[in-house]
């Protein structure tokens, strides 16, 4: 009803073409799932710049790493809280137990790979030029540009990028061995 006057203005084709649907997003007019999830993501982005919630700029922050993809998909899915943990686990009603199996405190995304000891002593022990105290971060979104600009002592095996990401996948792969496993690396 709202909108009944301003659809009475609309002049239909003096030529008698029939009327179609265009999806704007693309040149050709018709709608793709590429076009689609790139006008979602572009709507959804400027609706988090508009209210300034999302501190990771993706594609410096993930993207745009010389890392492998896997590990890139696998920071994608940690940053939007898509891995198995305990606490996501309980959410979802999968398991009842959703305790760190190393020290018993529940297991969130950044308990895992910032506050645990393991991790903490992980974190102490990486070859970065100046070390990293984890014990002050809050949460891993909010120091995660600041983890993949810390240069690394040589020699470390990578000829470039940074060591954050693979240390935080070897934090999971030895969590998933210890989980599913039940050794300890």
């Amino acid at each position: 009803p709202q909108w009944q006057t301003t659809i009475k203005t609309i002049v239909p084709s003096v030529v008698g073409i029939p009327d179609k649907q265009i999806w704007l997003s693309t040149p050709n007019g018709e709608y793709t799932t590429k076009s689609g999830y790139h006008t979602a993501i572009k709507r959804r982005t400027e609706e988090l710049e508009e209210n300034e919630v999302d501190e990771l700029h993706w594609f410096k922050g993930v993207w745009n790493l010389h890392i492998s993809p896997k590990i890139k998909m696998f920071l994608w899915r940690l940053f939007q809280k898509a891995i198995p943990v305990g606490e996501t686990l309980m959410a979802r009603n999968i398991t009842s137990d959703g305790r760190c199996k190393r020290c018993g405190t529940l297991e969130s995304i950044d308990h895992l790979f910032l506050h645990c000891p393991y991790a903490e002593k992980v974190w102490r022990l990486a070859p970065f030029a100046v070390a990293c105290e984890v014990s002050g971060w809050i949460d891993l979104k909010s120091v995660w540009l600041i983890l993949c600009g810390k240069p690394c002592l040589p020699p470390i095996g990578l000829a470039s990028g940074q060591l954050a990401p693979w240390i935080l996948w070897q934090i999971w792969c030895a969590r998933n061995h210890l989980v599913f496993e039940g050794k300890s690396i």
